[in-house]
């Protein structure tokens, strides 16, 4: 949040996004929107978007692991289940 301070924000809203609705990017004081040339922001730009790691699918990887520690815990616990209702009826 940007509290008492003037800065130069750029808001780009995609007409053809699905994902999305608008992005905010805040200009350093020392580069003025007519001093950069487009082309020069719009590089910055892609750069940055690429070095957050936001269209790598890294976490992809971890889900197939979860999903197979779930499978098996949900085995384990109604194999339990099992065990134990067999033992009351055995035993009663």
């Amino acid at each position: 949040m940007l509290k008492g301070i003037q800065k130069n924000v750029i808001m780009i809203q995609p007409k053809s996004s699905n994902i999305f609705e608008r992005a905010y990017f805040i200009i350093k004081d020392d580069k003025k929107p007519s001093r950069c040339d487009k082309s020069e922001m719009i590089k910055e730009a892609n750069r940055i978007i690429t070095d957050s790691g936001i269209l790598t699918h890294k976490h992809r990887k971890k889900c197939p692991s979860r999903f197979i520690m779930f499978i098996i815990g949900a085995l384990f616990g109604a194999s339990m289940i099992g065990i134990l209702w067999g033992l009351m009826l055995f035993l009663s």
